[in-house]
């Protein structure tokens, strides 16, 4: 007598899906670029830019971001100048970076 050998397999996936509420940015007049551009919340804008707003509200008061109110109590960011000050930031960043780097070097040097 011949016996049938079976083999059961049993497969489990796993599904993930992230859903992320994305607050719209709507397209306003900028003063300070004197063009229609798109704005952010100062909540949108700091998710956006992962940047806290107690800094974003520090750009503001120093005039390195444009912003404007749009409705009664709503401050809204212009996304070309939060670029601007992005990048101006990361090459600042860099400088200080490098000049550590230097100093560290030349500390090993002597």
């Amino acid at each position: 007598m011949k016996f049938r050998r079976t083999a059961t397999i049993r497969i489990e996936t796993c599904e993930v899906t992230t859903v992320r509420r994305r607050a719209p940015t709507i397209r306003a007049w900028c003063p300070s670029c004197a063009a229609e551009v798109e704005m952010f919340s100062l909540q949108r804008a700091g998710e956006w830019a992962a940047v806290p707003s107690l800094t974003l509200s520090a750009w503001i008061k120093t005039e390195k971001l444009h912003s404007a109110e749009i409705a009664p109590g709503g401050i809204y960011l212009c996304r070309n100048a939060l670029e601007q000050q992005l990048k101006e930031s990361a090459a600042l960043k860099a400088v200080r970076i490098q000049a550590k780097s230097n100093a560290k070097t030349n500390a090993k040097g002597d």
